[in-house]
């Protein structure tokens, strides 16, 4: 069974369904690390946390897949909504 990223709940009304979030997909890749050519150490970065409008976003950012599934506790509201 995979691991889930994520719980939370999705609620309808008065129905809260607790849900967990996996990655669709599973990628067996390796981390590459860039090194400077003169002194043969890793390259650093720096990491910016900027909001941004959804609109200037590029579609291929959002790369992995993901889904939503009931957690065992959730089980019974998901029947609910699925028979309605």
């Amino acid at each position: 069974m995979p691991r889930f990223l994520w719980k939370g709940s999705s609620s309808f009304g008065l129905v809260n369904i607790p849900v967990l979030l996996y990655s669709a997909e599973n990628r067996n890749s390796f981390d590459l690390t860039l090194l400077d050519r003169r002194d043969t150490k890793p390259v650093g970065f720096k990491r910016y946390n900027n909001f941004v409008r959804a609109e200037e976003i590029a579609p291929t950012s959002f790369e992995t897949p993901y889904y939503l599934a009931p957690d065992k506790r959730g089980e019974t509201g998901d029947a609910f909504l699925r028979e309605t």
